[in-house]
């Protein structure tokens, strides 16, 4: 059974592909298949959990979330297949970030800043759910 707590981050840069191509390639509600570079977590993400696309600082002229959907199962070996759910076109605008939502990934994300997922549950999850909902007011 899938613990409802679980949120992933798929954190995205702009040195593997810009916010336009983003923007073209990924639409709600159209299923989306992505390799994992590098994970933080040893488990495999599951179908039914989330996952938020963080867009890194690091090189890019906006960042923030851009994304959020659900999982739906594995790609690729160890990449992940997801759904994209509103409001990603919206986000993908224009990303979301406070800075509420800033130190809630930077504690999910801890020392290692540069990997591709990251795995989030429990409290770390609710604190990062609830920080994108109300910055998203």
């Amino acid at each position: 059974m899938t613990d409802q707590s679980v949120v992933w981050i798929y954190q995205l840069s702009s040195a593997g592909w810009s916010q336009e191509e983003f923007r073209l390639d990924v639409r709600e509600r159209e299923l989306v298949s992505w390799p994992v570079g590098s994970s933080h977590s040893s488990e495999l993400p599951r179908p039914g959990e989330r996952i938020i696309l963080w867009w890194a600082k690091s090189g890019a002229a906006e960042y923030g979330v851009i994304g959020w959907g659900t999982i739906h199962g594995e790609s690729f070996g160890h990449g992940v297949r997801w759904l994209p759910h509103p409001p990603t076109d919206r986000w993908s605008m224009s990303p979301l970030r406070s800075p509420e939502i800033e130190a809630a990934v930077d504690k999910i994300r801890g020392t290692f800043k540069q990997l591709t997922l990251f795995r989030a549950e429990g409290p770390d999850a609710i604190a990062l759910i609830e920080a994108i909902k109300a910055g998203d007011r």
